[in-house]
């Protein structure tokens, strides 16, 4: 079963993950349906922490031992109790044991294939990740590769125009997000009055519909250049 959290004033989703330890994919029903934009008071599920890589090529490492050692046990084939025996009965016996060994080669190639096709994949995927820290301590962006790209295989105009959407994509969602701490800061200061008094509460109410306006407008022009971006690619 999932665990719920209820969000607080301040909360945000990088640090309800940091908490639990998941990643931010993990975390699911958000009422504004953006995962940038969550409300003190709703309950979010967070589902199991996401495996690690190396947990990943442990799991492929073991499964391949379990397929060859699953192999290996075929492959012992029983010697027959006794040693003379009717021709007619060696003859099928042998004819039948090289079907078997046919069969069982066949199934080590596929194995083999399988396993190859796995490490193949972990491969890659760590290639991408170390490609990916390697840009990020060397301070490069998105920006930057797809400019490197470009200029490389001289791609289209469109591939620039791609660029700058997804550029004000995050612009508009790092804006929705500053406005969201934005509100609650100024909520939770009208809420440390040592009284709490009708005005106060109408205050947060105006406060909260305020932001809650400029957050909504700033969430649907960042899904806007989203779905340019996209159909860009497309």
């Amino acid at each position: 079963m999932p665990e719920t959290y209820t969000v607080k004033p301040g909360d945000t989703l990088s640090q309800i993950a940091q908490r639990h330890g998941v990643t931010q994919d993990a975390i699911t029903g958000y009422r504004s349906g953006d995962p940038n934009v969550i409300f003190p008071g709703e309950v979010l599920k967070i589902g199991a922490p996401a495996p690690t890589r190396e947990q990943q090529l442990a799991d492929a490492q073991e499964r391949l031992a379990g397929l060859e050692d699953a192999l290996q046990r075929r492959l012992d084939i029983q010697e027959p109790e006794s040693p003379i025996q009717p021709a007619e009965h060696l003859l099928d016996r042998t004819a039948g044991i090289e079907d078997r060994l046919a069969q069982m080669e066949a199934e080590r190639q596929r194995v083999a294939e399988e396993a190859k096709t796995e490490r193949d994949r972990l491969m890659e995927e760590q290639r991408t990740l170390a490609e990916r820290a390697s840009d990020f301590l060397a301070g490069r962006t998105i920006e930057d590769r797809l400019r490197e790209e470009q200029a490389r295989f001289e791609v289209p105009e469109t591939l620039e125009m791609e660029r700058q959407a997804l550029a004000q994509t995050r612009d508009l969602q790092a804006k929705g997000i500053a406005l969201l701490e934005q509100r609650d800061a100024a909520i939770a200061a009208l809420g440390q009055q040592a009284v709490a008094t009708p005005f106060i509460t109408g205050q947060q109410a105006r406060i909260a519909e305020n932001y809650d306006r400029r957050i909504a407008s700033t969430s649907a022009l960042a899904g806007t250049q989203a779905a340019y971006a996209q159909a860009l690619q497309g």
